[in-house]
């Protein structure tokens, strides 16, 4: 009796069974196995999910089977998306959705924790995969992507921060840090010391600056205090 062979006769490392078996200008890869019945190859294309996304998105650009109008909380601006779409990239509207709430039903649904910018990037995201990030719509993006829990959006917007915090905009950086509960970006900023920042306003009457105080919280408790010179 033929005795079965569990494991893959096409390691996924074997670069020239790859090349044998890959068929990449078809967007093709193939797994051979092996059993008493003789042998079985298992095909996956590297394109169809893409191909997926894209129909999707050009079904939302013609607004064809959508079935629910997504509203930001501060205008009117109508999105029509695919509850399933949504649901799928989602856990805040899988819970919607599925959940057994009111908007479960309802044709149209206003998100009061979103403005139109954040919520317009979430969406766009979720149809292409692909997101554009700089400082005037990055905290639009992040308190959509918390408020609808989209993690790969607070990933991007993590390493978007990460890649640009420099000494000029640490004390920015680390305010919005504070704000979404990024921990990771919050240590790059602490490695900026108070005494190397420039000043950020002129203050006559030597309060302190909130904002900055705020930020650098880790530092205050470690002994580092920021004032104005012009007062000391």
């Amino acid at each position: 009796m033929a005795k079965f062979l569990s494991r893959s006769l096409v390691e996924d490392d074997d670069a020239h069974m790859k090349v044998a078996l890959g068929y990449g200008d078809m967007g093709i890869s193939a797994h051979l196995q092996a059993s008493k019945t003789g042998n079985t190859r298992f095909f996956t294309s590297n394109t169809h999910s893409s191909v997926v996304l894209q129909g999707f998105d050009q079904l939302r650009i013609e607004g064809l089977l959508c079935d629910v109008t997504l509203v930001a909380g501060d205008g009117d601006e109508a999105f029509p998306v695919h509850r399933a779409m949504m649901a799928s990239s989602s856990d805040y509207f899988k819970a919607m959705f599925t959940g057994g709430m009111k908007e479960q039903d309802l044709m149209c649904i206003k998100l009061h924790g979103v403005n139109r910018i954040g919520l317009k990037k979430i969406i766009d995201f979720i149809y292409t995969a692909k997101l554009s990030l700089n400082m005037e719509n990055l905290q639009d993006t992040l308190e959509a992507a918390s408020f609808l829990q989209i993690l790969p959006v607070l990933d991007f917007c993590k390493v978007f921060l990460i890649s640009g915090v420099s000494l000029d905009n640490c004390v920015e950086v680390g305010r919005i840090a504070n704000t979404y509960n990024l921990t990771e970006v919050d240590k790059i900023c602490q490695q900026f010391h108070p005494e190397e920042l420039p000043l950020t306003a002129e203050l006559g009457t030597g309060e302190f600056v909130k904002s900055t105080i705020s930020s650098y919280h880790g530092w205050l408790l470690n002994g580092w205090l920021l004032y104005c010179p012009a007062t000391a």
